[in-house]
């Protein structure tokens, strides 16, 4: 599972290609879901990617974003990335 860093003030996209699992079909729709303090905003696809905005979290925390993907033939794929919720480091 990819692990990212994001500060609470910061407001971040994350982006998943989904062509390798696609096999000529599209994307026909995505979720996006959040396990803890970490908010997801909005979400937004195009034909093999899907796209989450979030904002928050606390620090400390780890937060699981999965993507659940249907293609335009019905399949559903499922993938997930890691958050971590750092200070702010004045870099």
């Amino acid at each position: 599972m990819k692990t990212f860093e994001k500060t609470p003030s910061e407001l971040l996209n994350y982006t998943r290609k989904w062509r390798k699992f696609l096999n000529g079909a599209t994307i026909a729709s995505d979720e996006w879901a959040s396990s803890s303090s970490v908010t997801i905003v909005s979400n937004t696809n195009d034909d093999d990617s899907s796209t989450v905005n979030t904002a928050s979290g606390t620090v400390g925390d780890e937060s699981i974003l999965t993507c659940t993907m249907t293609d335009s033939n019905g399949e559903k794929y499922q993938r997930s990335i890691l958050i971590k919720v750092v200070e702010y480091r004045g870099e």
